[in-house]
């Protein structure tokens, strides 16, 4: 699968975890994805201006699970 089609992967796998109850459960089915999205995409732990412009999709996709945690 190539990278382009593993992103709609992820977008289809947020949603279905966006349908979970609010709460530890859906935390830690967002955190788990993006751990994968790291892992696969090979996003920087620190703000890397160039990476993001290169990967402006795959960033935004990963900050919109971000944001959807309650918890850190």
């Amino acid at each position: 699968m190539d990278k382009t089609n593993s992103l709609a992967v992820y977008q289809d796998a947020y949603e279905v975890v966006m349908n979970l109850n609010l709460g530890p459960d859906r935390d830690a089915a967002l955190s788990l994805l993006m751990t994968n999205m790291e892992r696969q995409y090979h996003i920087p732990m620190q703000a890397h201006p160039e990476w993001n412009a290169k990967h402006r999709k795959v960033i935004t996709l990963y900050r919109k699970i971000a944001d959807s945690r309650t918890t850190i």
